[in-house]
């Protein structure tokens, strides 16, 4: 008889440490933890998932004044959480080498980083330069424009550094609104998550 292959063993799921500092709650978190028994009761039928709702639409129609109390409480709460950060250390994992870190995908929305003042003038003359020495490689073609760009002078890559500076502005106001959007997606992905936790204990 074949002896089957012995089997690898099976990569730990890391465990979560119960001695981690609990994360700080957003303001929705606060006024989803007072309000959501009242909104419950006032709609007996609704399932989990209406309930959920009502409580955001409720909490979306607050009042700047009526909102601040959770958005003071939000801030304390983000404050301790840091604060017990600073004096939480982690438990060492246990033997074996250390997880290679994935690299990040690239995110096909982020905003376009600026160019610099030679890509500006690449690009300008990049197809002039091919017209003109049509049997150039790529690399041929890059180093002629390297030449060219050199030759410049101030005033005529002025224009170019202009061009680059109005790009940087762009890439970072772009960037900016981004990183915003990124973070509220990223907070109302928690939001919906404690939530779900939230009705395990209700049930």
């Amino acid at each position: 008889d074949k002896k089957e292959a012995a089997r690898p063993p099976a990569a730990k799921k890391k465990s979560k440490d119960k001695n981690a500092p609990k994360k700080a709650l957003s303001a929705y978190n606060y006024y989803m933890n007072k309000n959501r028994p009242r909104i419950k009761a006032e709609n007996p039928t609704a399932t989990f998932g209406e309930l959920a709702k009502i409580v955001s639409e409720q909490f979306k129609k607050l009042s700047p004044e009526d909102r601040q109390k959770y958005d003071d409480m939000a801030s304390k709460d983000k404050l301790r959480y840091a604060d017990d950060m600073k004096t939480y250390t982690p438990p060492a994992d246990s033997g074996g080498s250390p997880a290679k870190k994935k690299k990040a995908k690239k995110d096909p929305n982020a905003p376009k980083k600026g160019k610099t003042s030679f890509m500006f003038f690449s690009n300008s003359i990049r197809s002039t330069v091919k017209t003109e020495k049509p049997d150039l490689s790529f690399g041929e073609i890059g180093k002629e424009i390297g030449e060219r760009w050199k030759a410049l002078n101030p005033e005529e890559k002025g224009k170019y550094e202009k061009m680059a500076e109005d790009d940087k502005a762009r890439a970072k106001k772009e960037m900016a609104a981004y990183k915003l959007k990124k973070a509220a997606e990223e907070d109302d992905g928690d939001d919906e998550k404690m939530a779900m936790d939230g009705s395990d204990s209700d049930s």
